[in-house]
């Protein structure tokens, strides 16, 4: 994503899917996130994320990598419209766009890590109204009826996921101490 042909791609999508003839700028790589990639740009005159699937990991490792993006994006457009607070997403990645499996979404401000923020005196306000905040967004996402989610949102259960995850190592064959053991599942 750091070089001029992907970021000319995320200019050409950002025409296409936001329907402005805007400039993009301020391009850079967010922290966190080990199994997806996160970007913050402008465009427009509006700051966005871009979150995305990284290259070389397969978008069909079943169970392997956690709920698809596209399922991402549908469960936090469900929460917006349900009253929970959360960025709404803007645009969504297809195979055409060249960018990998992804959406955009408006860019949220705000401190999350909780050194930052518990005992500052520029966090003071925020932290007295937060529990009361916390417990009215759990109120919105306990409220989401569950037969309103998405058909794509998959169940594994944990043994799923390990019988799911010990056929990757056979399918690669990686040594695991758990190869001597027998699975039942």
């Amino acid at each position: 994503m750091n070089n001029a042909l992907s970021e000319q791609k995320l200019t050409v999508f950002c025409r296409k899917a936001l329907g402005t003839d805007g400039k993009l700028s301020d391009l850079r790589r967010l922290s966190g996130g080990a199994s997806m990639e996160s970007w913050a740009f402008a465009y427009g005159g509006e700051e966005f994320v871009l979150r995305r699937l990284p290259a070389g990991i397969s978008p069909d490792d079943e169970g392997l990598r956690g709920v698809p993006l596209a399922t991402q994006a549908d469960v936090i457009d469900l929460a917006v419209q349900s009253g929970v607070t959360a960025p709404i997403v803007r645009a969504r990645l297809s195979p055409e766009d060249g960018l990998g499996e992804g959406f955009v979404m408006e860019k949220a401000e705000g401190e999350t890590l909780p050194h930052k923020i518990l005992g500052n005196p520029d966090f003071a306000e925020a932290e007295s109204k937060l529990t009361d905040q916390c417990a009215a967004e759990l109120w919105n996402i306990h409220n989401i009826d569950p037969e309103s989610l998405t058909d794509s949102l998959e169940y594994y259960s944990p043994l799923d996921l390990i019988g799911l995850q010990k056929d990757k190592y056979d399918e690669i064959g990686a040594p695991s101490r758990s190869m001597n053991m027998p699975f039942t599942g």
